[in-house]
């Protein structure tokens, strides 16, 4: 389960539990809501929820986080016990981006990514950084590559042929040989 640390929905801040009696392991408990669950912080010390047990229905509960219990990304957990039921624990990871958006997948630095985007005047160098390669890329995209009959043909932002390579292949051998200028 992933929770975002800067969460403004109630529903998203919820921790799900389901707890069932002590005895036979099985019988849904509904009796505990309003009691208190534990939580530890990147596997530190287990210390009370602020928020309470909610009961949902059938012995599901859930407790709710606040912004202070999601202030530390990483791996946390719930746990509740009490004489009526089994031991429950739930692990979920609070993380930095929005697992929940639909627009950019959660990544919110997206937009930081495409802002930063420079025109490539080349190939990228030797060590080139996934920003430079993506430009690159973009690049090649743009400027389209198209196989007509015996040539590639390369085209640029407007869509004018720029060059062509004659090529050949017979079946056993591809050939490309050096650029010409467009018809």
């Amino acid at each position: 389960m992933l929770i975002w640390n800067a969460e403004t929905v109630a529903a998203r801040k919820r921790v799900p539990l389901h707890l069932v009696d002590a005895t036979d392991g099985k019988t849904p408990e509904i009796g505990e809501a309003g009691l208190q669950p534990q939580m530890s912080v990147e596997f530190g010390p287990w210390t009370n929820t602020t928020g309470t047990l909610v009961h949902v229905g059938n012995g599901y509960y859930y407790v709710e986080l606040t912004d202070v219990e999601r202030a530390n990304l990483g791996t946390h957990a719930v746990r509740y016990k009490s004489a009526a039921t089994a031991e429950f624990q739930t692990v979920f990871q609070v993380v930095a981006y929005n697992p929940c958006s639909a627009a950019d997948l959660g990544l919110t630095a997206l937009s930081v990514l495409t802002g930063n985007l420079t025109q490539p005047t080349g190939p990228p160098g030797a060590t080139p950084t996934p920003v430079q390669l993506w430009a690159w890329q973009l690049l090649l995209i743009r400027n389209l590559l198209k196989v007509d009959g015996s040539y590639i043909l390369v085209h640029n932002d407007a869509g004018i042929e720029v060059a062509r390579f004659p090529i050949s292949d017979n079946g056993t051998i591809f050939t490309r040989t050096k650029v010409q200028s467009p018809p």
